[in-house]
């Protein structure tokens, strides 16, 4: 138009596109119900993935690629390797009780020989691939729109709720913290204890959801 060219903006009467809505869904005590519910329909493999996602609160990639030779099922950690986080740095998951036995029981139906915990029939690679379908399936089941990262963000949310500080909530999902680059640098401290606590207040906020039963205040 300012350079004469054409008379009028064709696009003038044409509405701005609306904001992309945010992700910030956590799924609420009947929706964990249901979907728990649901889990225990699907393969056996497949359901211990997204039961381990929501106890864990780890990334899907993690939980799907995890290999035997980073779990310690007797001491229960799962040390994720550095090239399989999203900023790089191993990070260390206390398991808890209920982690281990899903583990165990994975453990048990898993030919001795593959790296995988979560492999495939054929024991050639994990269930990646298989588990993007899943959230598309639960949520035709559930009759709400599911997105795995809802688990996630609902472990965050739930941990918080039971009064777990935002600092160790941020070492259990592995986020880059603002603390100051000096603090960065010398504090080396694992937060192993910490973490640990914090999943094991939320495996039992979430077995009191799974079995209606009312947990205690925490202090």
């Amino acid at each position: 138009v300012a350079h004469e060219w054409v008379e009028t903006n064709p696009a003038a009467n044409i509405k701005k596109p609306s904001p992309e809505p945010t992700r910030d869904r956590v799924l609420h005590a009947a929706e964990i119900r249901a979907l728990w519910d649901a889990l225990d329909d699907l393969p056996s493999t497949m359901g211990r993935v997204f039961k381990t996602r929501l106890l864990t609160g780890q990334r899907a990639g993690e939980v799907v690629r995890m290999q035997w030779s980073d779990v310690e099922l007797d001491t229960g950690m799962w040390t994720i390797p550095g090239n399989e986080t999203k900023n790089g740095q191993p990070h260390r998951v206390p398991l808890t009780t209920p982690v281990v036995a899903l583990l165990r029981e994975q453990r048990a139906r898993v030919p001795e020989g593959v790296p995988w915990v979560f492999s495939n029939a054929h024991g050639s690679g994990s269930v990646h691939h298989r588990a993007r379908k899943v959230p598309g399936q639960l949520t035709r089941r559930l009759g709400f729109h599911f997105r795995g990262h809802d688990l996630r963000r609902t472990v965050a949310t739930g941990m918080a709720e039971s009064g777990v500080r935002v600092q160790v909530i941020a070492r259990v999902l592995n986020h880059i913290d603002g603390s100051p680059r000096a603090t960065k640098a010398y504090d080396r401290h694992t937060y192993d204890a910490e973490k640990l606590q914090a999943l094991q207040t939320w495996a039992q906020r979430l077995n009191h959801i799974l079995t209606g039963t009312k947990s205690a205040v925490v202090p």
